[in-house]
């Protein structure tokens, strides 16, 4: 929608596609996230400032029904997709009022979501010239909430600088999203910028949705100390860039460890 409405509508895009309460009520729900982010010890830089973020799926839909000619390209005919978004939002009422699914409707939002994915996938991908072959990512994130996020941009070097100051001995988890439009086994792979690697200082992991880990030892203490995530897809002897497909950073300050 952000996207595809900005084409559309320009800079003004939220204006064009929602009233002044909805706005309102939606910056309400930010701040409020804001507050709890803090006392759940997520870095506020972490807490998403975008209002159509803090949105109901209800009012996603109505927005959707009323200004479809620019979500078309993506989502299809409205005839076709607007009935699955209805059905979705019936049965994700169920789980908004804490009541079970039964396996089927597990099975139906399961798949409805992964149509609206893969549609939306293939669209930003024919955006850039070579997305039809090259896997994406679609994003990463922190342990502390920082994310870098490319499901909207056609960037495919992000870094994300945190401002987290770090410690030898701690342990940092990434959770990592992508996506290959040609359905081929991704491989990811954590390493460290600036410092020479070892055995230890490489972590692989392979699947559209994986979890890295890095222990921070004392040869990554520095000023500025990066980890680097790299992606490719497996099985081809092509990638974006050589080796790999994309790469995201986060860049961190690291000490050494607190004297005992």
């Amino acid at each position: 929608m952000t996207h595809s409405y900005y084409l559309e509508y320009g800079k003004d895009w939220l204006e064009r596609i929602s009233n002044a309460d909805q706005r309102a009520a939606w910056g309400d729900r930010r701040d409020a996230e804001m507050v709890s982010a803090g006392r759940r010890g997520v870095a506020p830089a972490a807490v998403s400032t975008a209002l159509l973020d803090y949105s109901n799926f209800y009012e996603l839909r109505n927005i959707a029904k009323e200004h479809w000619a620019p979500l078309a390209a993506a989502l299809g005919k409205a005839r076709e997709t607007m009935p699955l978004l209805n059905r979705f939002d019936q049965v994700r009422n169920t789980v908004a009022h804490s009541r079970d699914l039964l396996p089927h409707e597990i099975d139906l939002l399961s798949g409805i979501a992964g149509e609206l994915r893969n549609k939306v996938t293939i669209y930003m991908s024919s955006q850039d010239a070579g997305g039809n072959y090259f896997p994406r990512v679609e994003r990463v994130s922190d342990q502390f909430g920082h994310t870098i996020d490319n499901t909207q941009t056609e960037n495919f070097m992000a870094a994300c600088t945190t401002g987290e100051v770090l410690r030898v001995g701690q342990r940092v988890q990434y959770t990592c999203v992508g996506i290959d439009p040609q359905g081929r086994e991704l491989e990811w792979e954590l390493m460290h910028s600036d410092v020479s690697p070892t055995s230890g200082d490489v972590e692989l992991a392979h699947g559209t949705n994986v979890t890295l880990t890095w222990d921070i030892r004392p040869e990554h203490v520095r000023h500025h100390a990066a980890t680097v995530i790299q992606m490719k897809a497996l099985g081809t002897p092509y990638h974006r860039h050589s080796r790999f497909d994309e790469q995201v950073e986060f860049h961190y300050r690291v000490l050494p460890p607190l004297q005992q």
